[in-house]
């Protein structure tokens, strides 16, 4: 696999068939565990975030990306069918596996360092440059409010879900 940039980030689907790979370019790839490009992630919401005039002949630069700039993690959910990126942006996205945005979570100002699903797949638990913990829900998927907790100096704030 060739990826073209530095990759920050990787994770194995949990049938080992595909690898999300996340880089510093604000694109997330998907593999096919045989190394072919199978697609690629993108907020159409995130095109074009360094200022290049896009043109149709031109580079692939002009194309939406996953985030606007570095992706520090990707990570796959335990069934496989979701993904979850975090970002230097300052998101979190969740996104179903065949490339659909299903959500943005946006941090209270800090980078977004790492976000994992939970076992049964029902919340995201983040790690940001504030030295938080936080635990999200997806309002597209459960229809609840998203920040359910969050850790901070060992201290939990609960948010009514």
């Amino acid at each position: 696999m060739d990826i073209g940039t530095t990759v920050k980030g990787v994770d194995i689907s949990p049938d080992g068939k595909l690898i999300a790979s996340a880089s510093v370019d604000g694109r997330v790839k998907i593999w096919r565990i045989d190394g072919i490009l199978e697609g690629e992630l993108a907020d159409p919401q995130t095109v074009n975030p360094i200022g290049v005039e896009c043109q149709p002949t031109k580079s692939d630069r002009c194309q939406p990306l996953a985030h606007q700039t570095t992706v520090n993690t990707v990570s796959f959910s335990p069934d496989g069918q979701r993904l979850v990126s975090t970002s230097a942006d300052r998101t979190i996205k969740l996104w179903s596996v065949d490339g659909k945005l299903i959500e943005t979570f946006a941090g209270d100002g800090a980078e977004i360092i790492e976000a994992k699903f939970s076992p049964d797949g029902q919340l995201i638990a983040s790690t940001a440059e504030d030295q938080t913990v936080k635990l999200w829900r997806s309002v597209a998927l459960y229809s609840k409010p998203c920040l359910k907790k969050v850790l901070q100096s060992h201290l939990v704030l609960t948010v009514n879900c």
